[in-house]
């Protein structure tokens, strides 16, 4: 019998290691279930935030950054503001005989004034 007492507290020890075993493999596959579960919900969270950014800047950036204008869209603007301002220009048959007319006007304006030395007086 004294085999079989053996044998059978062999058996009930390995019996009871399995058993230990298997708690502790369950219990750490829970808590890495559970870690994998955590992150995956950080990582969808993070996920949707860079979404969300990303579609902001996109926009600001359409708002933001200017497009070039073809020429064909610019001249009919270039022709307008000419002709608006070329209606305040002056002729030159005006302004000619203005300038011309400066230095006989400046040297006139000088006789007209009076001297330092007859302000002192």
């Amino acid at each position: 019998m004294n085999e079989y007492d053996e044998a059978v507290k062999t058996f009930d020890t390995g019996k009871i290691m399995k058993e230990k075993a298997i708690k502790y493999k369950t219990r750490e596959y829970m808590g890495l279930d559970k870690a994998v579960s955590d992150e995956t919900t950080d990582r969808d969270g993070v996920q949707n935030e860079l979404d969300a950014n990303s579609d902001a800047l996109s926009k600001l950036q359409s708002m933001c950054v200017g497009k070039a204008e073809t020429s064909q869209s610019v001249l009919p603007a270039v022709k307008l503001r000419w002709k608006a301002s070329r209606k305040h220009w002056m002729p030159l048959r005006v302004i000619i005989p203005l300038y011309s007319a400066l230095p006989s006007a400046f040297a006139a304006a000088c006789a007209r004034a009076p001297h330092e030395d007859t302000l002192a007086g």
